[in-house]
């Protein structure tokens, strides 16, 4: 059997269908799991004073983690000497992809 663009395609559309929705299924477990725990957490708190001391550090570590994040990426940027040339390149070739395709797959 050969293969076309257009059995890819369905293949393809096959394999998103399947892959999306295990995602947002993992989405659906997870996200009251952890809500669940985070409400836990938070009433097995006996004084509202280890509830701030907890905010506190975990806004503190996710503003440090979002600072270290930051210099890496400005450090990466300068070390190889990165701009945003490539974005408006990468435009075009999506363009250029969208022309092809609508040329060539069914």
């Amino acid at each position: 059997m050969v293969l076309t663009a257009r059995y890819l395609k369905i293949l393809y559309s096959g394999f998103n269908i399947v892959g999306n929705g295990y995602v947002q299924l993992l989405q659906m477990i997870v996200m009251p799991l952890v809500f669940a725990s985070i409400l836990s957490a938070v009433a097995r708190l006996h004084n509202a004073s280890q509830l701030g001391k907890i905010s506190f550090l975990t806004i503190g570590t996710l503003l440090f983690t979002t600072l270290i994040a930051a210099l890496i990426g400005v450090l990466v940027t300068n070390l190889f000497g990165l701009t945003a040339e490539g974005l408006v390149q990468g435009g075009a070739e999506t363009a250029r992809l969208n022309a092809i395709e609508s040329n060539y797959v069914w």
